[in-house]
């Protein structure tokens, strides 16, 4: 990835100081405090910390960067955090008991089977990664897309914010596809997903990446799709605007050679997340009040989120320390259909077994979560979590080296169809991002799946045969 920003070179040493920064402190944090097997916690550290730098190299793919990234934040950075304040301490989205658990284990069994994964994913990266499809050099090109915007711009431009603004209207007043909250017509509630969680974003910075390779016209453009994304975040009740316009950044940053543009752009995506926050977690919150602690909602809500929330040792640890696991189990997970007490928050966060220590039935449940916020609050396992259902250290390897086998394969798609950097690179994040995800709803999952990996299909072709179209 680091090839994208070998030309703003300052950018570039910055964040490679940076890393080298956190690296140190966090494996410094740690290592004082963990009371644990230090070999064991060296290598899962090494592993994980390996795949952080790998993700960096001059010759990473834009999945890989990703991957590698959100891997990180989710296995070493919450996991570390949180043991280098106390060994005994509680990782987040952790159940209590099995939180315990672990730590009477030292975290032992969960971080060497973590560690049997990672190294296996690492190794299926750079085995197979080099694979080449054949390149198509004078179809690639949206030649429609192209045409439209050089011949009919304000027009065009003009009919895409008016349905970008319907869209998210529609979707503001009704509450069709926010995050949190059950909506009763599902056919409709999963085309607003489909619409503003994949194409809407997708088509954005489709149509950016082609205006700037016009008009040659970064920074406004730049600062416009950010801007369009900060609506979208709105609009679905989400707090993950600064991941969201990742994928954008490093694009720009390749295209934007001032490092003084570069700050301001950052600065800018800064001031849009902590408004997005603000406004989110005041529609979340029955009891917000606009007259808040600065201090204590910089700390309580945007640190918590910054460290907590990320997907990946907790699910593991109270898969590993459950007695739930088993072929059957994650047979029957594979059918999960939406309910607001999901297949992993019964079998594994809590149990359904009376004799276990952590059993919770679901009135209990319904009962303790139950609040006047029509927003949910939900727990999830994450894709290495939810491999490890079976119990099964080889059925979690297998299936953790096809997933990686399958990122490749989507990434190398999507690149083969579309010739734009900043597509691909949101393509990616949106793939990575779902998969770091994936256990709630396994079939919700494979079509969102399926409907990614088809997209830039689907536009390749509509773009190639309206251009035939406007020929004759």
């Amino acid at each position: 990835m680091s090839h994208l920003l070998k030309k703003n070179k300052k950018i570039l040493i910055f964040f490679r100081y940076l890393i080298f920064f956190l690296l140190i402190v966090t494996f410094c944090g740690v290592l004082i405090n963990y009371q644990g097997n230090k070999i064991t916690f060296l290598i899962y550290g090494v592993l994980i910390n390996f795949i952080l730098y790998l993700s960096f190299k001059k010759n990473s793919s834009f999945f890989e960067f990703f991957f590698g990234i959100l891997l990180w934040l989710g296995f070493w950075f919450k996991f570390s955090i949180t043991t280098s304040k106390s060994f005994n301490s509680t990782i987040a989205e952790t159940n209590p008991i099995l939180s315990n658990l672990a730590i009477i284990n030292q975290y032992s069994d969960v971080l060497n089977i973590i560690s049997v994964s990672i190294a296996l994913m690492t190794l299926t990266f750079h085995l197979i990664k080099k694979y080449r499809f054949s390149k198509i050099k004078d179809e690639k090109s949206l030649f429609f897309l192209e045409y439209i915007l050089k011949n009919h711009r304000f027009k065009f431009l003009f009919i895409f914010i008016t349905c970008f603004l319907i869209i998210i209207l529609l979707n503001l007043h009704f509450e069709i596809a926010a995050l949190g909250i059950d909506y009763k017509y599902f056919f409709i509630e999963k085309l607003f997903k489909i619409l503003l969680f994949f194409v809407l974003p997708l088509t954005i910075v489709l149509v950016a990446d082609t205006y700037i390779k016009i008009y040659n016209s970064k920074t406004s453009t730049i600062f416009i799709t950010i801007l369009f994304f900060f609506f979208i975040s709105i609009s679905i009740n989400s707090r993950a605007l600064i991941i969201n316009v990742l994928p954008i950044l490093l694009i720009y940053l390749n295209y934007n050679k001032e490092v003084k543009k570069s700050l301001i752009v950052i600065g800018t995506i800064i001031i849009l997340f902590i408004t997005s926050i603000t406004y989110v977690s005041g529609n979340r919150s029955s009891d917000f009040s606009i007259n808040w602690d600065i201090k204590n909602f910089l700390f309580n809500k945007i640190l918590t989120l910054s460290v907590e929330r990320w997907v990946g040792i907790s699910g593991m640890i109270n898969v590993e320390y459950s007695k739930g696991k088993n072929f059957k189990r994650f047979k029957e997970s594979l059918t999960e259909k939406s309910t607001k007490f999901n297949f992993y928050e019964r079998n594994f966060y809590y149990s359904q077994n009376n004799e276990d220590k952590n059993f919770m039935n679901s009135d209990t449940f319904f009962s303790i979560t139950s609040s006047n916020s029509k927003y949910n609050h939900v727990y999830i396992p994450g894709f290495m979590a939810f491999f490890y259902y079976s119990g099964s250290p080889i059925l979690l390897c297998v299936l953790s080296i096809l997933l990686v086998i399958f990122m490749i394969f989507c990434e190398k798609v999507c690149t083969y169809y579309i010739n734009s950097k900043m597509f691909v690179s949101l393509f990616s994040m949106i793939l990575v991002w779902r998969i770091i995800h994936l256990g709630l709803f396994p079939i919700n999952s494979f079509i969102y799946f399926l409907i990614l990996l088809f997209l830039p299909i689907m536009i390749y072709f509509i773009d190639k045969y309206l251009f035939l179209y406007v020929k004759k």
